[in-house]
């Protein structure tokens, strides 16, 4: 953990990847990040990369796409502070490509995450809570709802239709609003059984339920790959499930068993599992549907989690991939790290921000396992939240910390802040503001403070990162719609509406060939390492180099340490490198490896961890 108090005369302790650390006294990490030289080095490199880069424009193959549920900017700057300091980057910031999305909804300015899922996986905006349909369906109308004029496909229906393989991983229950997207038409995100239908007073009969369309839905039904939480919305409240939960249906069904004979009357060789154990011993080469409910409700957070029973998210994602990559035409996948939002809602920023560095591990364990020639990666979220980072707080202090002491009431305040949530601290009787100095910020439950008090801190409404590598990445760059995305991703891959008019890229332009599958236990050469000549270094995690690459701190002082700053010249993104878990990317044709070798070869190297889960 960074260290709250950094001392002048105290050597200043920086979070490295697995809990490694180096340290620099704040005199001289001053004295290394004035020189002129180092910045004007590090602006002139990042243009000069921006230069070399080539847009990859082949068909893809493959899309996926990462969805982190409420990843505001701001948690995204502080899950990278809190990762590895602040000129680190996430896995997915050092895709070549980035834009802004607008997330409101048709009636709400700020959206919530059932609309918003209709917008991304869709291309429709549609109103508050409802999921697959059009802006025509009011929330809980459910004769509207099932109007067919009134319902949209995804992009993973579009991609069923392409004879693409499908899956949805989520760490949410796989009924909940974001992956429900991908296959149900619901007036209400609230109806995930039978049970939620009742109660509205609506026949499920006349309005299934998200958990009934998923097993019997023309679209749920063939999704080859189905990974997170939720078994109560599939087992009756008579029966309970492996772990002794108690279901929540009110029909009698099991519908998990309506899986596996709806499967067996296919003939398709299908596995159902519920822990760790049972997901980790998946023969992704004969299995041809999968489905994995990990916990009764939604998946334990990171932090809390049992980690010999519960998956990780990167380990769902890896084993996903490998089922799917079996298809002939590709597939589509798409992977919601859902508990960013469920953290945020109760204001405990700590789990908000461990979250979003798992997500980000996701998105690496993909990379790891496709190419970028072929393989459309996005990734982004549904809408924001209301934390922010403030308080000038120094370089180096704990994100999670306090920024420092009011010049009003002299009492300390934090980093971070909610516009709103369970984390009001309310004033004394007198009227004086709350002291925070005993609060106990190393507990993953503390609530963060809020300005004005709420059961649970809302959605913000701003707009929203969208991060792309791989073919035709680059449309996703500017500021854009929300529903501007699955057209983007159909285009590329020449799925959807678009497709059948003709609307898709030249098939002759060929994509580099394609590594095979990778088998479990090995990773695929970074995506760097992808586009470089044969005879370039393999910079990936596991490579032979992977010890050669320099936090900017450490670059810093090395480069001052010879003297001559202008010795070499440097790619642009060693001068904020990722943890040791996420590899660099560049597009395509990106050329790092150009770089003087008996240049290069000076630097003073700091061996690093190898990147892990």
């Amino acid at each position: 953990m960074v260290g709250s108090e950094p001392a002048e005369s105290s050597p200043h302790p920086w979070t490295a990847p697995q809990g490694r650390r180096y340290h620099l006294t704040t005199p001289l990490l001053h004295s290394l990040f004035a020189a002129s030289a180092y910045w004007r080095r590090s602006g002139l490199n990042r243009v000069r990369a921006k230069l070399q880069e080539q847009p990859v424009r082949t068909r893809a193959k493959n899309v996926i796409l990462f969805l982190g549920d409420g990843m505001s900017i701001p948690t995204l700057t502080a899950a990278r502070i809190q990762n590895a300091g602040e000129s680190s980057a996430l896995a997915f910031e050092r895709f070549p490509y980035s834009g802004l999305s607008k997330t409101y909804c048709v009636d709400s300015q700020v959206a919530d995450s059932a609309c918003s899922s209709t917008a991304y996986l869709s291309g429709v905006k549609a109103n508050l809570g409802t999921i697959g349909v059009t802006a025509a369906v009011v929330r809980s109308d459910c004769k509207a709802s099932q109007r067919p004029e009134n319902q949209v496909n995804s992009i993973l229906r579009w991609a069923q239709d392409a004879g693409k393989l499908t899956g949805i991983v989520t760490t949410t229950r796989v009924t909940h609003a974001s992956p429900s997207g991908t296959y149900a038409h619901a007036a209400t995100r609230d109806w995930e059984s039978d049970k939620d239908v009742r109660k509205d007073k609506v026949d499920p009969e006349e309005c299934p339920d998200i958990a009934q369309q998923l097993v019997t839905g023309e679209t749920g039904r063939n999704i080859n790959v189905i990974l997170g939480g939720g078994r109560r919305e599939f087992r009756s409240s008579k029966v309970r499930d492996e772990e002794g939960e108690k279901g929540h249906r009110k029909d009698g069904r099991d519908l998990i068993d309506e899986w596996r004979r709806e499967k067996k009357d296919r003939r398709a060789n299908a596995t159902y599992v519920w822990d760790r154990q049972g997901l980790l011993g998946v023969q992704p080469e004969t299995t041809d549907y999968l489905l994995g409910l990990f916990e009764a409700s939604h998946m334990e957070y990171h932090m809390a989690a049992n980690p010999d029973t519960e998956p990780t998210l990167s380990e769902m994602v890896r084993t996903a991939i490998r089922v799917l990559s079996k298809g002939k035409e590709g597939f589509f996948l798409f992977v919601e790290g859902g508990k960013i939002d469920l953290a945020h809602h109760k204001a405990r920023a700590r789990r908000a921000l461990d979250e979003t560095i798992e997500f980000a591990k996701a998105v690496q364990a993909a990379q790891e396992l496709t190419s970028v020639q072929d393989t459309l990666t996005v990734v982004t979220a549904d809408h924001a939240h209301t934390m922010s980072i403030s308080g000038y707080p120094t370089r180096g202090n704990d994100i999670l910390g306090i920024a420092g002491t009011s010049n009003v009431d002299q009492k300390p305040f934090t980093t971070i802040n909610y516009a709103n949530g369970p984390g009001y601290k309310r004033p004394s009787k007198t009227g004086a503001r709350y002291d925070l100095s005993s609060d106990d910020m190393a507990n993953d439950k503390y609530a963060y403070p809020g300005v004005f008090p709420r059961e649970t801190e809302t959605h913000g409404g701003d707009d929203v990162g969208v991060f792309a590598i791989g073919p035709w990445a680059h449309l996703l760059t500017g500021s854009f719609e929300q529903n501007v995305i699955p057209y983007v991703m159909g285009y590329a891959a020449c799925i959807g509406p678009q497709a059948a008019e003709g609307f898709c890229p030249d098939p002759a332009v060929a994509p580099a060939p394609a590594p095979a599958v990778v088998p479990a236990g090995e990773k695929r050469p970074s995506a760097r390492a992808q586009a470089a000549p044969a005879e370039a270094t393999d910079l990936s995690p596991g490579g032979a180099a992977s010890t050669a690459w320099l936090w900017p701190e450490q670059e810093a002082a090395s480069t001052l340490a010879t003297d001559d700053a202008d010795a070499e010249v440097q790619d642009a993104s060693k001068m904020s490198v990722a943890p040791a878990s996420a590899p660099e990317y560049e597009s395509s044709t990106s050329s790092t490896e150009a770089v003087d070798k008996d240049k290069r070869s000076r630097r003073r190297h700091r061996p690093r961890g190898k990147g892990s889960d």
